[in-house]
């Protein structure tokens, strides 16, 4: 019998500490983020994250709070926002869009390497590997 994994995204919009995000973009596991006190008030920074997935088992492990707990299979996967610990890591802070994007697409181009160095076995080399005639 085959198992069936079910993903459990990460909300468009969330509140925490205080501050609500509204995702902007995804690409993948890649997301871009604004970050507001309160629904109808100024962005005060963008976040650009690499979402990060868990198992359901080890997600409800680290859960305190009871009520947080998710009910499910234990193989399928939760994705959650970087912790503050992944900061620098897996997640950005920025005070303009504009350099919250360049963070995103760097991301997205870096995604993009691994998946065809994944699928291909191709490399990429910051320096060539021959040596040009002198």
């Amino acid at each position: 019998m085959e198992v069936q994994v079910v993903i459990k995204k990460l909300a468009k919009q969330f509140r925490s500490h205080g501050v609500h995000y509204q995702q902007i973009e995804r690409q993948g596991d890649v997301a871009l983020f604004s970050l507001r006190y309160g629904d109808n008030t100024p962005v005060i920074g963008y976040d650009v994250a690499k979402v990060q997935s868990t198992p359901l088992e080890r997600y409800n492990g680290l859960i305190r709070d009871l009520s947080r707990k998710i009910q499910g299979n234990p193989d399928d996967v939760v994705e959650s926002y970087p912790s503050s610990r992944q900061w620098g890591q897996c997640a950005w802070s920025y005070t303009t869009l504009p350099a919250a994007r360049s963070k995103y697409w760097q991301l997205i181009e870096q995604e993009k390497r691994k998946t065809l160095e994944m699928v291909s076995g191709w490399k990429s080399r910051k320096e060539p590997s021959y040596a040009i005639g002198m």
